[in-house]
């Protein structure tokens, strides 16, 4: 048999950038608002667990809307969206789609790959550096 490279590891992927090894991605993930509301933190941990099974490190995330969904999901109303952005060997996307499909706390998911300087700009509003305010100055 000949010999062929390994493919890196997680580890590795966490230390050094490669375009061509890793891919930045921008995950939203839709939860029931009822359920969430009891368990969210575990909803999360979840999803979390999910993309790092699947070969991820994520880089950020939070809640970022909670209200009306357009249209029932499941007979559900109401849902909360959850943004994630991680780092993943884009071979790797199937296997968390598929993993996404199967948990049922999962109402929706959609992962993107945007141009890195967007996901990076992502990163630091959905996780903002402690040197920068938070708050926002208005002009009088």
């Amino acid at each position: 048999m000949p010999a062929t490279a390994e493919a890196p590891s997680a580890e590795s992927s966490e230390h050094a950038h490669d375009p061509a090894v890793e891919g930045l991605y921008e995950g939203m993930f839709v939860f029931d608002s009822a359920d969430y509301a009891t368990d969210g933190e575990e909803y999360v941990a979840r999803v979390l667990e999910l993309i790092e099974k699947a070969g991820g490190s994520v880089d950020a995330d939070r809640m970022w809307v909670d209200g009306r969904l357009a249209y029932p999901i499941r007979n559900k109303r109401k849902g909360v969206h959850h943004i994630v952005l991680f780092r993943m060997p884009p071979g790797n996307v199937k296997d968390l789609d598929r993993a996404c499909k199967l948990e049922d706390r999962i109402l929706r998911h959609m992962v993107i790959r945007p141009p890195e300087e967007i996901y990076h700009a992502t990163v630091e509003v959905v996780n903002p550096s402690e040197e920068g305010d938070d708050e926002v100055e208005i002009p009088e």
